[in-house]
């Protein structure tokens, strides 16, 4: 059912660009020439297509979803983190039973000056941590942003909270910094801030975590 899940998430995610990378890898491929790459916790990373795409539909087991039902509920915005990286859009993504959440990343001038995390903390009303879901940030090449090179990166996680704490809706403050050093500031953002630290951080309230 594991592989299954993949393989649907792979043919889904291509077929409406949501396609990603991220920080571990585990090559895998499939007889139909179908490659992609899964990262260590064993969801879907990346998909590079070999065969047509319309091959998704019939090679072991993958399927397509074709419903205009199932295609994902998109936002835009433009939030900048210091004039290095942008956040162009992000989606709640549902798929058998488990949410994920995909944020597009873009470096829209010159190459980052470092190599950025992500880090998205699920708060409680007060902006206390409840559980998060840090990871590097790289794109479909295994780059880390300061090797970017102003191509859109679609950075797709599944959003499950850990034991103890109740599959629902939360409240994910979303921001970048440097391991062993400080955040990034949001320069600008049409989305929400919270106070606590309206600064480094964008909020996304009543994300689906499942």
């Amino acid at each position: 059912m594991v592989e299954s899940a993949q393989c649907l998430l792979a043919a889904w995610t291509y077929r409406y660009g949501l396609c990603s990378f991220s920080s571990r890898y585990a090559v895998c491929s499939i007889p139909s020439k179908i490659c992609y790459v899964l990262n260590g916790r064993g969801l879907l990373a990346t998909i590079f297509l070999i065969l047509p795409v319309a091959l998704l539909s019939t090679t072991q087991g993958c399927s397509r979803e074709e419903s205009s039902s199932q295609f994902p509920f998109r936002q835009s915005t433009h939030t900048n983190f210091r004039s290095e990286i942008v956040l162009e859009s992000y989606a709640n993504v549902e798929l058998r039973g488990h949410t994920y959440l995909v944020l597009t990343w873009r470096a829209p001038y010159d190459s980052p000056r470092a190599g950025y995390r992500a880090f998205v903390h699920a708060i409680d009303k007060q902006g206390n941590i409840l559980f998060q879901f840090d990871h590097d940030l790289v794109n479909a090449a295994g780059l880390p942003t300061s090797l970017w090179d102003r191509e859109p990166v679609k950075d797709v996680f599944r959003v499950t909270p850990p034991t103890g704490y109740s599959p629902g809706k939360y409240d994910l403050l979303i921001g970048l910094y440097v391991p062993g050093g400080g955040r990034l500031e949001v320069f600008a953002t049409d989305l929400l801030r919270h106070v606590a630290s309206r600064d480094t951080a964008i909020l996304l309230p009543g994300i689906d975590c499942r």
